[in-house]
């Protein structure tokens, strides 16, 4: 049995020593350290041993696998470690960008009221700025002559479109 598991421990090895992604070294994991791989296959063999041997034979076999389990992550951190030198080093990655500007004071004025009316519990609504005059004044009910349907009352624009001058349309 110690020949088995020591042929098992330099053949993983060697084939570690091989790997050259991170894909390989998943399928060298399975191979030796998964439910059927060769670890697994060498402990089902332990029935056969004698009682006297079985310990010696765990604890070998348990060395083993932890010799395995340390090469591996050993060759994953060396290769992280080679991705991050090779990301640190890259100067195709956009820099850090940093923003310009503010907001300007209007703007948080605004928002910090719409706060305090949502808080009351009032609902607050956007709507389109630019009306035919049909919504703004027609379904209003307000007069043809009205004073607010005057040019310099109304922001007037082409094809029969104004700015919206009320809040009900």
């Amino acid at each position: 049995m110690e020949e088995v598991l020591k042929k098992i421990y330099d053949s993983a090895l060697s084939e570690l020593a091989e790997a050259a992604t991170e894909n390989d070294l998943g399928k060298i994991e399975q191979k030796y350290l998964g439910r059927k791989g060769e670890l697994a296959l060498a402990f089902d063999k332990f029935r056969e041993l004698p009682a006297a041997d079985r310990p010696l034979a765990g604890k070998l076999a348990n060395e083993v696998k932890q010799g395995i389990v340390a090469e591996l992550n050993g060759r994953r951190s060396k290769m992280a470690n080679r991705i991050n030198a090779r990301s640190a080093l890259d100067l195709v990655w956009p820099g850090i960008i940093k923003e310009v500007g503010s907001r300007h004071p209007l703007t948080l004025f605004l928002e910090k009221l719409e706060d305090i009316f949502l808080s009351m519990g009032y609902e607050v609504l956007d709507g389109p700025e630019i009306e035919t005059p049909e919504y703004n004044f027609d379904l209003l009910n307000i007069p043809k002559d009205h004073p607010a349907r005057d040019m310099w009352d109304t922001f007037y624009l082409e094809k029969g479109l104004l700015l919206r001058t009320h809040t009900s349309p």
